[in-house]
């Protein structure tokens, strides 16, 4: 591939997770994950963003956390002894200084699921993803999980923005331990500035804790945000129903008749699009079901269909009525143009394809349902590729 086509690099010293990163990324991205360090800060890879400083992880929603009533000293510690930290070059040692300043102030946060999205440029490049900790901001986002389960996976997030192995090393050695330990390392291990930790254990518990409840007041603030957003997204729903309606309306009154008394050819396609059934009757049907009232179908074995608030908005439900398998319908055929789609409905596809399932139409109108696993073979094929830019589904073949 021609060397005016890459944009990003990636080496051992700035590893990123790699398999959920769209394959548009990954043209575009040099691997120099075998080659020395000296040859990658020569030309023309040393002209290349490092792909981990060009990707921005966010939190899909704000997680369901609960701030930690214990700070965890170590942190604090570890931030303020490397914002000491002196290197020969000016610009790097003001970069590791603002990152341990923030590190100085950061607050740990438990939360029962994590999920994240990589963006480039306010644009997502990526499948969302699970993950046990997120340094975002001055928080630390960590599955509840025990010290020894935690402690690579923290030291491992706090240190890839660092991009330098000595500093690394240093959050792996000083996790969780004790505040004369970690002066001990740091002043052993860097060239440090002056430093000052006359600071008693009691002030610090106060910084902490008043940072704490910044943090919370600003995590109600984005839960309000998020909340606002859905309802404005509710109204813009309705919003688009309402044009939907008078779209129709419209129709109805262009219809007119011929000659011979029979309804013209733009009324008789009108009429004809307005017989088709909902995507979901169809389904059933095609699958055994029988409507037995309002947004309900059931089927021979006792199983049966029930409409959902949910992101999947029908569901599968056995006769002792255990959840079985979730619908996400459109009808929309792949074959004649590529689909956008939400990227929370492909992440959860791709998380959990036992669980969730695509209903969509073939050439012919009729519903053909595309389960999780058969989704994931297809993009892992590449017969199905996902872009970017709106998240766009277009098949290639079968």
């Amino acid at each position: 591939m021609p060397t005016n086509d890459l944009k990003y690099a990636l080496s051992m010293q700035t590893l990123v997770q790699w398999k959920h990163l769209f394959k548009s990324i990954k043209q575009q991205t040099a691997d120099l994950t075998r080659i020395a360090a000296s040859v990658c800060n020569q030309s023309p890879f040393n002209k290349l963003k490092n792909l981990v400083d060009a990707i921005v992880e966010q939190k899909d929603n704000p997680p369901n956390t609960k701030l930690a009533v214990d700070y965890s000293e170590w942190i604090v510690v570890l931030g303020k002894c490397l914002m000491r930290v002196k290197l020969d070059n000016v610009e790097e040692t003001e970069r590791i200084c603002d990152l341990s300043s923030i590190l100085s102030r950061t607050q740990i946060c438990y939360s029962d699921d994590i999920k994240i999205t990589p963006y480039i440029d306010n644009i997502p490049v990526g499948i969302s993803r699970s993950v046990n900790c997120l340094w975002s901001g001055n928080v630390l986002y960590v599955i509840k999980k025990s010290e020894a389960q935690l402690a690579n996976t923290v030291s491992q997030e706090i240190g890839k923005f660092y991009t330098r192995q000595d500093v690394m090393d240093a959050v792996k050695m000083c996790y969780a331990r004790t505040r004369e330990f970690i002066i001990d390392y740091c002043v052993e291990n860097f060239n440090l500035s002056d430093m000052d930790f006359t600071e008693t254990r009691e002030q610090t518990e106060d910084k902490t804790e008043e940072n704490a409840k910044k943090a919370d007041s600003q995590q109600k603030g984005d839960t309000e945000q998020n909340e606002s957003s859905d309802t404005n997204g509710k109204e813009a729903a309705g919003n688009q129903d309402d044009n939907a309606s008078n779209n129709s309306e419209a129709e109805d009154n262009n219809t007119g008749t011929d000659e011979s008394g029979g309804k013209n050819h733009k009324s008789k396609k009108h009429n004809e699009h307005a017989e088709i059934e909902p995507l979901i009757v169809r389904y059933a049907r095609m699958k055994g079901y029988k409507s037995t009232g309002e947004k309900r179908f059931e089927g021979p074995n006792g199983d049966y269909i029930l409409h959902s608030p949910n992101l999947f908005p029908w569901e599968l439900y056995n006769s002792e009525s255990v959840i079985k398998e979730c619908f996400w319908l459109k009808e929309h055929c792949l074959r004649r143009c590529p689909m956008q789609i939400d990227a929370a409905v492909l992440s959860l596809i791709r998380d959990h394809p036992e669980l969730y399932t695509l209903v969509l139409i073939d050439e012919g109108d009729n519903p053909m349902e595309i389960k999780g696993d058969r989704l994931n073979q297809l993009i892992d094929s590449e017969n199905l590729t996902v872009f970017p830019d709106k998240l766009r589904l277009v098949m290639k073949n079968l």
